[in-house]
């Protein structure tokens, strides 16, 4: 076991990279005690979707992955108070904890609620889900998997209908590519502060119906993580801006 759950649902990852194989040494049927159904939440902020889905389904194993610690430490003190023990907790860029931390075709579902939509022009590019992240995400799902995007921006509605729509692995599930309404779906502290503004929410639902596949070195450079996996393998001595 990495984590001493119910202490904390933190998983100290990076105490278990190993450079040469540029993997971690997680197993996580081991570290959840069970080979359950294995989903992410990427950028899980506050951890109130994250708790409260892992609440609603007992029978699945949930990861939270979010870079902020502060998010993280709080998420793992309630998760421990309330006894969620189907809940782990990853404090990293989910760019890099995607590939390093999950094995081929082994998520179920992954949720990305509410991505960063970066409003202004030169910072598009930032945007998560572009198409070499998409490619991985593919990789590291199951056939039949689901992916759930949700926003509150209409821009970036379109913007995911465009790139998610631009890989071939991936399969719309919704008439008219979005809806604004998913019965059953927690919302977080700020959808529903935004449905009170009588703001519209956008939900996409995508299939993953093969295993796309992205070389390693293709998506790092795609990404532009050459610099952070430098400082990961420990190639550079300063001090890792993706913690563990």
């Amino acid at each position: 076991m990495s984590v001493c759950f119910p202490d904390s649902c933190v998983v100290a990852w990076r105490n278990l990279f190993r450079p040469k194989a540029l993997r971690c040494e997680i197993d996580w049927n081991t570290e959840f005690g069970n080979a359950n159904p294995l989903d992410i939440e990427i950028g899980m902020g506050n951890g109130l979707w994250l708790r409260q889905f892992a609440g609603l389904h007992p029978e699945r194993r949930l990861v939270g992955i979010e870079f902020v610690g502060e998010y993280v430490r709080e998420t793992s003190r309630r998760a421990v108070r309330d006894k969620q023990s189907n809940m782990r907790l990853l404090c990293a860029d989910a760019r890099l904890a995607l590939p390093l931390l999950f094995e081929d075709a082994s998520l179920t579902n992954i949720y990305v609620n509410f991505p960063d939509p970066w409003f202004k022009k030169r910072h598009k590019k930032r945007r998560l889900l572009n198409g070499a992240f998409l490619r991985m995400l593919s990789q590291k799902m199951a056939v039949g998997g689901k992916l759930y995007v949700v926003t509150d921006d209409p821009e970036y509605c379109n913007f995911a209908l465009e790139s998610v729509g631009s890989v071939s692995a991936f399969a719309k599930e919704f008439e008219g590519h979005h809806l604004s309404e998913l019965p059953g779906y927690p919302q977080t502290k700020y959808e529903r502060k935004w449905r009170a503004q009588g703001k519209e929410i956008f939900y996409m639902l995508y299939t993953n119906t093969l295993n796309d596949v992205i070389p390693f070195d293709e998506y790092l450079e795609r990404q532009q993580l050459q610099y952070p996996m430098k400082k990961l393998r420990g190639e550079e001595d300063i001090k890792a801006i993706i913690h563990g």
